[in-house]
Order: structure tokens, then sequence, then C-alpha cells
């Protein structure tokens, strides 16, 4: 379908178009781990050169979620418990975003992976 959409726009401009396009998953869970396990999967992300960046409820990230049918609301900052982080791809193309719960055990909400070319 994209091919579809350059080409038609193509044909209307007459020009040569290269988009950025960009790859989005999104992974629903509610899967419990133990904090063991859960710093494990951070090590294995930092490993494969992702670093942990502070996360930015900014509205392009929100109109996003929006988009693709989530319910978007705010939450209490006093609910401690739920976390969000960001990890950002040393080559900058690349972002994974991961909703978890601390409690006893970790609880991965959802994982959203980002990818541009």
């Amino acid at each position: 379908m994209e091919d579809e959409i350059i080409k038609a726009l193509e044909n209307v401009t007459n020009l040569y178009i290269f988009p950025s396009t960009k790859k989005i998953v999104i992974m629903d869970f509610d899967f419990k781990i133990t904090k063991e396990q859960f710093r494990k999967f951070h090590d294995w992300l930092t490993s494969n050169g992702f670093v942990e960046m502070k996360f930015e409820n900014n509205a392009e990230i929100l109109s996003l979620f929006m988009e693709l049918g989530y319910e978007v609301e705010n939450t209490d900052e006093d609910d401690l418990k739920k976390r969000s982080v960001k990890y950002q791809h040393i080559d900058g193309k690349k972002s994974v975003l991961m909703n978890y719960i601390v409690d006893d055990a970790v609880t991965i909400e959802d994982i959203i992976y980002f990818e541009k070319s």
C-alpha cells in the first residue's frame, strides 16, 4: 500500500519521492516476571545498543496512541507503582517504550518498538 501511495503522489506532482518510513510494533502483555528477570531484560537491551532515556509524554506519542485505538488518560503521579521507560538505540533509528508496574514482581503491560528507515 505504501508503494501505491508514493506512486500516486509521484504521478500527481511529477516528483520522485523518497519517504522516511517508520515501523511500529505494539506488544500488549500482562506479563509478570521477577525483578531479576526484568533487570536481565534491561541488560539485554543495553547490550544491544539501547540507552535508557528520560521518558517524555509528548503530544506526538499520545496522539499516535489515540490514532491506534488506545484510550489515553492522565494518570495520577502519586501512583508510584506504574512506570514508563524509553530506550533509544545509539544509531538513533530505533526506540523501545515500555510500560510496567513494580510490586513484588514486575508486570510488563506493553512494549512499543519504533524503527525508522
